[in-house]
């Protein structure tokens, strides 16, 4: 065999000999030579493969570029660096030499680092300069601005990755775009462009990524026409375009996909080490949120002619069935699976990956390559690469025992329960009879896992005094957002720093060197631990000006951090703060509200005086936790100022009987004045109290109700005031009013205009026990025509109702005209009905009486439709009445005249009826109705 293969390259190195010097005359192109050559590994033939380098043939350039580079050749660094000057990236030979120098060259190399330089002052300049300040976050942020607008650079992305190479910060944030971006044609050609870098240089990470995204995504077009933004085009005319609108096409997908799964194919027989990087990083790249792989089923009906039957195909599809390279790892010594051109499939029952045995190609060599298996499991974001590993650990336990910390670390974070799962029972029978590292504890600590939680927090109770003694630990875990372990740790420093360790003050440069922000709820949670513990005193020394870069942060969570920090540090909170505390107490989250507060509270004497009115105004902020926040400022400012604190409780009482201006504004105006000026309030006046139960507001009557009760006499009232009362809200206020009426007859008797201002209660209760109480008890002699008229005037209809009682009760014939007259103007039907009864009695016969009703008989008849038999009683009073007196019958004929426009036929009736009656006993006075002689 070593004849042939020496034979063999000997052939080879001819023929580039031959074509160096004029000789070469065969059909086979020398870039095929070259191809061989490289595929041959010949690195003999490398100093002639370097004079093709700048061949005017594009083929033969790019060809031994690359076979440079596999082969390893670095002495071709001069001549491929002209090739990198002179096309650059936009050239496929260009690009070429840039993989060669990435590959074989340290990334300190000077022609390196002139071509990330050149590449990235290349960039659009904002990307420019996030990428220099080496903030993942302002890279993340510009990269995000940049490529919703207009005008994106088609290879912006594979500018990126050669970038990345030496910027590590880019490689993260690559990743997370290049999983999400729609393959088009400002990116598709960056796509294209990463794979084959990738493949070059060996990036299996990379080079898994670009295979997935193309084998996952659907093509933009397919065929003969397609629609793009100028419409629908003709796909042949418009990829001959220089500018194209077109990319990733069904054609160049299912191209790009097959070619992949060749070379994996080929790797897998060629080299099986370097097979199994590949597949780990085609596991790895799985993205199960990102990807939206479902398991799919198609149903086939085949009909055989000869039988005339009809049979039903089930074909099973997997997730990540069109991903054919990945289907090869996971099911390549499958006998059930089947393969179409673009996805894998099987027939009959569908089964979980979990209860089907291991099916991969060489089960055995993975059986040799635990810290591949644990590597995909830790890095896994899909179950099917989850799944993958976790079948062959369960073949092979003594994989998990291995594991190395790091590996560890990962698991116990895993979102995958079955992998916390299984690393728990693995990690307790490790460390049954030995105390387990710190930073194994801290990991199970922060893992989301009840179990793995709590198997450290077992731990780190039983260790407390090691652990706590190292400051990673414990500046690591306060980092962890979990309320049981806080609640510990505020337990363990709240009365004294039990243990002297420091807290490493690096840690907590994550929080306020980057730009992006963090979880308010974990930075809330720091807050409460520096704030509320000794373990402040831990940061009283932490860099006063990193505390000031925080302050001025636009970041909620960052100010949330700088304001627990200065109340923490030597430098006094006042000087730290004073200029941003307004900031604090008008933010809109409410961590920053509350704790400006608390800041708030330190601040010295002289401040709070000098303030005390703004401050005042945070007791009705619409914000809860500021007005429970401010109370202990307040207190301060009441124990120091006398004058503060009256004016304050003054607002306090104007505000708690007003409509509420945010909800809880009531409650704490409350709390405030029975915590800091006592129950009962020494310096309210009667009328302050009175106030107060006289609200609609329940904290006002709340408050005043008790005070009420000791310290208001009613008898030392003016009565007219305690019938006020009787308004109120509080029932048994309103029981004691009717109480001291039944007490006090004869003041009541003796101020009964001012009684009788009880009426003007909303409460029914109120005005039926005073009703009951004045018919039983005012003596007849004190009823008024002007205190009945009161009660019967009055706007509540069973106040009405007593005061026609009283008419009835204590009618007097000397009195019965004026209470007539009086009763006339009365507005309400029922009023008007009543007064009927008295038309008899005290208008008959009398025309200067009834000259006077001419208002009351007008209205009760414009009634349409209404008080049916009030109108019956004034229509039959003004038939009887209006024949005995002229004057009466002129006025009845005003009336009737009116009324005829707008009554019913009925009404009309009657007033025709009584308009005739009218013209027969006076001829003389003119009616408005036509008399027309009956004609024989």
């Amino acid at each position: 065999v070593s004849i042939v293969n020496e034979e063999r390259n000997e052939v080879i190195l001819s023929y580039l000999k031959q074509e160096l010097s004029d000789n070469y005359f065969r059909d086979w192109k020398i870039s095929r030579v070259i191809w061989k050559a490289g595929e041959l590994k010949i690195h003999e033939a490398s100093p002639l493969i370097e004079k093709f380098v700048h061949s005017e043939d594009e083929f033969e350039q790019y060809a031994a570029i690359k076979v440079l580079t596999d082969l390893g050749y670095e002495k071709a660094n001069f001549s491929i660096f002209q090739v990198y000057k002179n096309q650059g990236v936009f050239d496929k030979s260009g690009r070429a030499a840039i993989a060669y120098f990435v590959k074989l060259f340290d990334i300190g190399h000077s022609y390196v680092r002139e071509i990330i330089d050149a590449t990235i002052n290349g960039l659009d300049e904002e990307i420019a300069n996030a990428i220099r300040s080496g903030d993942k976050a302002k890279v993340w942020e510009a990269l995000s601005n940049y490529i919703h607008n207009d005008g994106m650079i088609p290879n912006l992305f594979y500018c990126l990755y050669v970038v990345s190479f030496r910027e590590q910060i880019l490689r993260e944030v690559l990743v997370s775009f290049l999983n999400k971006m729609p393959l088009k044609v400002d990116t598709f050609q960056s796509i294209r462009y990463i794979l084959k870098m990738s493949e070059i240089v060996s990036d299996y990470e990379f080079y898994a990524l670009m295979n997935k995204r193309i084998s996952l995504s659907r093509p933009a077009y397919s065929g003969s026409w397609t629609y793009t933004d100028q419409g629908y085009v003709d796909v042949d005319v418009e990829k001959r375009k220089k500018d194209t609108s077109l990319a990733f096409s069904g054609k160049t997908k299912n191209y790009l996909s097959k070619d992949a799964y060749k070379k994996l194919v080929t790797l897998s027989h060629k080299d099986k080490d370097l097979y199994i990087q590949v597949a780990k990083a085609l596991l790895c790249s799985l993205d199960d949120k990102l990807d939206q792989e479902k398991e799919e089923v198609q149903y086939l009906w085949d009909y055989d002619w000869e039988t005339r039957r009809s049979s039903t195909r089930k074909l099973n599809y997997p997730k990540y069935a069109s991903f054919q390279s990945l289907m090869y790892v996971i099911y390549g010594s499958s006998t059930r699976f089947q393969k179409s051109k673009t996805k894998w499939f099987y027939e009959g029952e569908q089964l979980s990956m979990k209860d089907t045995p291991r099916e991969e190609l060489f089960p055995e060599l993975w059986d040799s390559k635990g810290n591949d298996v644990l590597d995909v499991l830790a890095n896994s974001k899909s179950d099917v690469a989850s799944m993958f590993a976790l079948k062959i650990i369960n073949d092979n336990p003594a994989i998990l025992v291995n594991a190395d910390l790091g590996i560890l670390s990962k698991l116990i974070l895993h979102p995958n329960p079955e992998v916390t799962d299984l690393i728990i029972d693995t990690i307790k029978n490790q460390y049954l009879h030995k105390q387990p590292e710190s930073i194994l504890v801290a990991t199970l600590l922060a893992s989301k896992n009840e179990s793995a939680f709590e198997l450290g927090y077992n731990w780190m109770q039983q260790y407390e005094a090691d652990y706590f003694s190292d400051s990673s630990f414990l500046t690591f875990i306060i980092f962890i957002n979990n309320e049981k372990l806080r609640s510990k740790l505020l337990e363990i420093y709240k009365d004294e720093l039990q243990y002297q360790t420091d807290i490493d003050f690096e840690q907590f440069e994550e929080l306020y060197k980057s730009t992006a922000d963090h979880d308010l709820d974990l930075v809330s949670g720091i807050t409460e631990l520096i704030m509320g513990s000794h373990l402040g005193i831990k940061l009283q020394d932490f860099p006063a000006e990193k505390i000031e870069e925080l302050l001025i942060n636009p970041l909620a969570t960052k100010r949330l951090l700088a304001a627990a920090l200065s109340a923490a540090n030597k430098v006094s909170t006042y000087d730290l703060t004073k200029d941003y505390i307004s900031y604090y107490l008008e933010a809109e989250e409410p961590e920053l509200r509350k704790i400006g507060i608390l800041l708030l509270s330190t601040y010295p004497e002289e401040y709070l005086r000098s303030s005390a009115k703004q401050i005042a105004e945070y007791c009705f902020s619409p914000y809860d936790e500021v007005r429970l926040a401010i109370q202990p400022t307040i207190e301060r400012l009441i124990n120091l100022d006398q004058d503060f604190k009256v004016s304050l409780q003054s607002k306090l009482l104007g505000v708690i009987i007003e409509p509420e201006t945010a909800p809880g504004v009531h409650q704490s105006s409350y709390e405030v004045l029975t915590k800091y000026y006592g129950e009962d309030l020494p310096d309210l006046n009667e009328a302050d109290i009175i106030n107060l139960i006289l609200s609609k507001y329940e904290f006002a009557q709340k408050l005043g109700t008790p005070m009420f009760k000791k310290r208001v006499d009613l008898k030392n009232l003016p009565l007219i005031e305690v019938s006020n009362i009787a308004k109120t809200d509080v029932q048994e206020i309103r029981e004691s009013i009717i109480a001291y009426f039944k007490n006090d007859t004869s003041r009541i008797n003796y101020e009964l205009e001012h009684a009788l201002r009880i009426f003007n209660s909303e409460w029914k209760d109120v005005r039926a026990l005073a009703a009951t109480y004045f018919d039983e008890n005012i003596q007849t002699e004190n009823w008024t025509v002007d205190l009945i008229l009161y009660v019967c005037d009055h706007t509540q209809d069973d106040v009405q109702a007593f005061g026609r009682k009283l008419v009835t009760k204590l009618f007097k014939e000397e009195t019965g005209v004026e209470l007539l007259l009086r009763l006339q103007e009365h507005p309400s039907k029922s009023m008007q009905f009543f007064t009927t009864n008295f038309l008899q009695t005290q208008a008959q016969d009398r025309p200067e009486v009834i000259l006077k009703l001419d208002h009351f008989l007008k209205t009760t008849l414009f009634n349409i439709n209404e008080n049916a038999a009030t109108k019956k009683r004034v229509y039959q009073f003004i038939k009887e009445e209006s024949i005995k007196d002229q004057n009466v019958a002129k006025m009845a004929v005003d009336i009737l005249n009116s009324v005829l426009a707008t009554s019913t036929m009925k009404d009309k009736d009657e007033s025709i009826d009584i308009l005739l009656n009218i013209h027969e006993k006076y001829p003389e006075i003119k009616i408005p109705v036509t008399l027309k002689p009956i004609e024989n």
